[in-house]
């Protein structure tokens, strides 16, 4: 029972880590056991390492959630999601989960905190062994493929514990000296399965008759008119177009959604290790923690489909020390000091064969560069999307980041009366110094290949078009190129500071109130060498646009200024960046610097927080308890590598051609110069705020079982969504035939301009229900049950708002909205045979142990799309259908092919944006089981070794979880994922 505060949350005991049956042995997938947090992905899904990104805290966005490590943040300045902490769960001793209404001393996040607490020695040496493996001869076929996945898996390591003793000498009581050491090792050797759309052999010679995807090709040359015999003649057929058509593999499937199946093998390196040391010093205690951990993935594809192969490396480091000391009776301090860092790098390279067998020019791709050859790898292949083809990605590598972070934390406890009064300090800071490449995927026409994003989609605004988007890339006729120059290195810091003071009064002994208050002061992140570019409108001057040629889009050269609009933070490169910047010496840097801050934009930097929480015993036997709390919250803006200011022209050169060809993108111009696509953050930036309140209701029953009732409601505000100020109006490009789209924009010289703004919001309400029984007597058991909803117009910082303007057009169900949730736990140790007039059969039946995890959850929802730009904007989010009727169909009437009524929806009119909603229909629902058998045997009486069967979805239910929701794509409507099949896993662990 907890009846003297109001947060809600749940204390996770450390066997639990290790009795469950968790796929890749991963610590956060226990967080489900809290109701309110869902999964974004499948409950049962293989994650070895620990990462926040598919965890949502009652409607919170996963990065507004945080995971620390015996105080140590767990996730990194980027985003805040996966980050330089990693642990295994073998050195766990348990983990607080809290949800809702916690008090003033939790800092840096308002969707959540997860604390993590590593095991400490004792004056008895503990330890373990252990091995899990998989093979695929335990396992079950998926039903998207026609044999088995091929496995080769282990997971080993040890863990051991105990008093550091010098006989004789030091520490003879086992009294003051204690250390834990925890090291675990991973082979995965594994085979990916994809299924895609690929072209036919008969669209590949230019004969579309009978074509499911593409239809008659229709000659731009001759007023529209269609090839004779629904043919493109040879004659027409690019050198480059057809080399970058040569990497589809051909058709060997005929399934409804795809036509091409290929497994490819797969290969994860990974370790990680945990030492910490305790000293026991009177009055005094110290702890110390490290941990490191190492993962590589190596690229093993037997072909440069759909993506070439990279090997990846990423190392994490953490440490804390932590000082407690007991100043007086009612006086307790405790100091932290926290270090981490991560380091994320990818390369352009093959495990085993030849790397050349993957480079551009052996494949006959020989364009020239807009930006010349100097890339950080000039033979990988370009990105390619065709129409509803298969995305060949040539991916964001090579690439690298780094993620440095220091944390001081000091919190002072003081007893005084029936009052327990807290207050302390939390500094940090953060960097982030990155060599990544660009992102600006989600702006219009780009992407973050420095190799090239070419686009093929027969928009209305290409007038070389046949409309058929796989005879386009024959022709070479390319609606958008984008291409990016030399990489940028950018160090960002960000120092923050926050306070906090709360007082926890027992008004009576039924009654307890908690107040408190957070102060946080969190400037903006800012560049070390003020290699920071962003657009600004205000700064933009009409007087000084660049003129656009209306038929290539090109930027005549000597018109108006190329960066009209673009600042510099400060009033100049600082010394620093001297060799360094590339931008640093061009003297037209200096009409950039407007005297901004070095951060470019400002930022909320005085926040407070205020919480309330009420715990009421209504009947005074402590059996019953009333909890009601609320509050503010907020969460820190991070380094945002959705928009990433060191990559914005001038600092880092990039440009979208919009039509052209292939076999020469910047066409007959020998420095061809086009609109730019930059990305902004707010001037001003607003730190997220979540106002939380919660009213929960716990109730002890016989046999220490403990029921929970709860309401849940959030509001967030200034939550940050992404959209394009360089959006056209709708049916622009109808009414502007034969015009190049870049000569029609608002800001000429401009191609897409993202806008990372503060300014979507989000609803939730919960009810949630909860029956727990600690361990005791050999039983363990959870049931939860969530029923929600959460309602948003962006659910990512990268949703991209469809009309710029107009972020109601997009409000509808969170994209990670689970209306149900129901989750069972349970750890059972079998009684039977225990006692000493079975001995006999004790060896034989005595020791048995079950455990498990079974979920039941509603799908995720899901918008109908339409592949071209209809409307006629040139960038946006992606468009939405027309809805003319229920997309629902009767539980009878759904099929494999035809889940949802496809009849309900149509194509807008051209130069329109469609009615429907976002998120309008829903994916499949699912319910998994997974069960863990083990058996353990006493070698001696402190002894132990243990054989266990762990069985993951193990009645092999299938459970689909995607479909094709794009109008005129193969299989629209049709179910075309799921989640995996039965995976058995087997282990032995040797315990002392």
């Amino acid at each position: 029972m907890e009846a003297l505060t109001a947060q809600v949350g749940k204390v996770v005991e450390g066997r639990l880590f290790r009795d469950m049956p968790l796929n890749g042995r991963n610590l956060t997938s226990i967080m489900l056991m809290k109701p309110g947090v869902v999964s974004t992905g499948s409950p049962n899904a293989f994650r070895p390492t620990s990462d926040a990104r598919s965890y949502v805290i009652h409607g919170s966005r996963a990065e507004d959630a945080y995971l620390s490590t015996d105080g140590v943040a767990m996730t990194g300045g980027r985003n805040n999601l996966r980050g330089p902490s990693t642990i295994s769960v073998d050195a766990i001793a348990e983990a607080n989960l809290l949800t809702s209404s916690y008090s003033a001393e939790f800092p840096r996040a308002g969707g959540g905190q997860v604390q993590f607490v590593t095991k400490a020695g004792t004056k008895e040496f503990h330890g373990a062994l252990f091995e899990y493996l998989r093979n695929d001869a335990f396992d079950a076929r998926s039903f998207q493929r026609a044999t088995k996945q091929k496995l080769r898996y282990n997971q080993f390591g040890f863990a051991v514990g105990g008093p550091v003793v010098i006989p004789g000498v030091f520490n003879r009581d086992r009294e003051r000296l204690f250390f834990f050491a925890n090291s675990e090792w991973m082979r995965n050797r594994s085979e990916g399965l994809q299924t895609t759309v690929v072209p036919t052999q008969a669209e590949r010679t230019g004969d579309f008759n009978g074509s499911r995807l593409f239809g008659c090709p229709r000659d731009p040359l001759a007023g529209g008119a269609v090839f004779p015999g629904c043919r493109l003649p040879s004659t027409r057929f690019s050198p480059n177009g057809m080399a970058l058509l040569g990497i589809y593999p051909t058709p060997n499937a005929a399934e409804a959604a795809f036509n091409h199946r290929e497994t490819f093998p797969t290969e994860t390196r990974y370790r990680t290790s945990t030492f910490r040391v305790d000293w026991l010093m009177g009055a005094h205690r110290v702890f110390w923690r490290g941990s490191h951990s190492s993962e590589q993935g190596l690229g093993n594809r037997a072909t440069n489909y759909t993506s070439p192969p990279s090997i990846g490396e990423t190392r994490n480091g953490s440490t804390g020390i932590t000082l407690t000391s007991t100043l007086s009776p009612t006086l307790l301090n405790s100091f932290r000091f926290g270090a981490s860092f991560q380091y994320v790098g990818a390369q352009f390279a093959a495990a085993n064969g030849n790397i050349t067998d993957f480079h551009r020019s052996k494949i006959g791709i020989n364009y020239p560069y807009l930006f010349g050859n100097e890339k950080e790898a000039a033979e990988k292949i370009p990105t390619l999307i065709v129409g509803r083809l298969a995305a060949i990605n040539g991916g964001a590598f090579p690439l690298r980041f780094g993620l440095p972070s220091y944390q001081y934390q000091d919190d002072l406890t003081w007893v005084r009366g029936r009052h327990t009064i807290k207050f302390g300090g939390y500094f940090e800071r953060i960097g982030q110094n990155n060599l990544d490449q660009i992102n600006t995927s989600t702006a219009p026409g780009s992407g973050n290949n420095q190799n090239g994003t070419i686009r093929f989609e027969a928009s209305p605004g290409n007038s070389f078009s046949t409309g058929n988007q796989l005879a386009d890339l024959m022709t070479g006729r390319f609606d958008s190129y984008h291409e990016i120059g030399p990489k940028s290195y950018t160090l960002e810091r960000q120092n923050t500071m926050e306070f906090y003071l709360q007082d926890s009064f027992k008004l009576s002994p039924r009654l307890s109130i908690e107040i408190g208050l957070r102060y946080g002061n969190w400037p903006a992140y800012n560049s070390e060498w003020n290699n920071f570019a962003m657009f600004y409108p205000s700064f933009y001057d009409p007087q000084q646009a660049v003129r656009v040629n209306p038929t290539n889009g090109q930027v005549l050269a000597g018109s108006g200024f190329r960066y009209n609009g673009m600042v510099l933070p400060g009033t100049g490169f600082k010394e620093s960046a001297r060799g360094r910047v590339r931008f640093a010496g061009d003297p037209a840097a200096s009409r950039l610097f407007r005297g901004l801050p070095d951060s470019i934009s400002t930022a909320d930097r005085h926040l407070f927080q205020p919480r309330l929480g009420l715990a009421w015993d209504p009947f005074g036997q402590g059996r019953t308890s009333v909890r009601l709390g609320g509050g503010a919250f907020n969460s820190r803006f991070y380094f945002n590598d959705a928009t990433v200011l060191g990559g914005n022209p001038p600092l880092q050169d990039q440009a979208v051609v919009n039509t052209g060809s292939i076999d020469n993108p910047g066409g007959a111009a020998l420095t061809p110069l086009f609109p730019l696509p930059v990305t902004m953050h707010d001037p001003h930036i607003r730190h997220a705020t979540t106002y939380n309140y919660s009213l929960t209701v716990q109730h002890q029953l016989p046999a220490e079982f403990i029921v929970e009732l709860g309401y849940i409601g959030k509001l967030s505000r200034h939550l940050l969504s992404t959209a394009n100020l360089n959006q056209l109006a709708p049916g622009t490009i109808q009414a502007n035939p034969g015009v190049n789209p870049e000569a029609l924009r608002p800001y000429l010289g401009y191609s897409s301009i993202l806008h990372a703004g503060h300014r979507s919001s989000s609803n939730y309400n919960a009810m949630t229900a909860s029956v727990e029984r600690r361990f005791r007597r050999g039983l363990t058991l959870q049931v939860a049950y969530t029923f929600s909803r959460s309602i948003d117009d962006a659910s990512d910082k990268r949703d991209v708002l469809m009309i710029s303007n107009n972020r109601r057009a997009d409000r509808g169900l969170s994209s990670f909205d689970r209306t149900n949730v129901f989750y069972v736990s349970y750890v059972y140790e079998v009684p039977f045979f225990r006692a000493d007039s079975v001995k006999l059969l004790r060896p034989l039946f005595a020791g048995w142990q079950l455990a498990g995890l079974t979920v039941f959850q509603s799908g995720l929802p899901t918008s109908v799309f339409i592949a071209p730009d209809t409307a006629g904007v040139a960038g946006g989010g992606r468009q939405r259908a027309n809805v003319i009727g229920d997309g629902l169909l009767p539980r009878g009437d759904r099929t494999f092919g035809r889940y949802f009524n496809t009849a309900a929806f149509q194509a807008p009119a051209a130069g329109t944006f469609g009615n429907g909603g976002r998120n309008v229909l829903r994916r499949p629902g699912m319910n998994n089981w997974d069960v863990s058998i083990s058996k353990n045997f006493r070698i001696q009486e402190r002894r132990t070794i243990q054989l266990r069967g762990e069985f993951f979805n193990i009645w092999n239910h299938l459970s689909y979880n995607n479909m094709e929701t794009t109008l005129g794509n193969a299989g629209f409507g049709s179910i075309n994922g799921s989640d995996p099949a039965r995976v058995i896993q087997l282990a032995a662990r040797f315990e002392f």
